[in-house]
């Protein structure tokens, strides 16, 4: 998942709310027990997340290096350097930064043709986040 959380934040963040459930005297509130779920649902999607989507990222990375490299704008020689940098990571908040880099990038330098691969990256994402849904779909049909 591209997202300003790390994993060590998500399992701190659960690790204190099931912490606070363990040392409570008194019967959980309503509140309470939901976030306490909220929780558990947070460490299975985390849990899936670890497993799975680093090979997705990596894939989108690369997929999205080949799209900078097949034709790039003219005007956008930096796209180069762009595409060396996504294929060297598969971390997930560095590709994160990459893409928010380049769209900002492509938003700098209006013309038809950026404005097509603009539209390209944002589809790429979209595919992304749709294969991101899939792979937390698929793991909560399975239990």
């Amino acid at each position: 998942m591209i997202t300003p959380l790390t994993p060590t934040e998500m399992v701190t963040a659960i690790g204190r709310t099931a912490r606070a459930a363990a040392r409570a005297e008194e019967p959980l509130s309503e509140f309470q027990r939901s976030q306490l779920m909220s929780a558990y649902s947070g460490s299975r999607h985390l849990t899936v997340e670890l497993a799975s989507f680093p090979a997705e990222v990596e894939a989108f990375c690369t997929a999205l290096a080949e799209t900078l490299e097949a034709d790039p704008p003219v005007e956008l020689p930096e796209l180069a350097a762009v595409a060396a940098q996504l294929r060297e990571t598969t971390d997930p908040r560095h590709a994160g930064e990459v893409v928010s880099a380049l769209l900002n990038l492509l938003r700098a330098r209006p013309s038809p043709a950026t404005a097509a691969l603009r539209a390209r990256v944002q589809g790429s994402l979209r595919d992304l986040c749709d294969r991101e849904v899939d792979l937390l779909a698929d793991a909560l049909e399975r239990g």
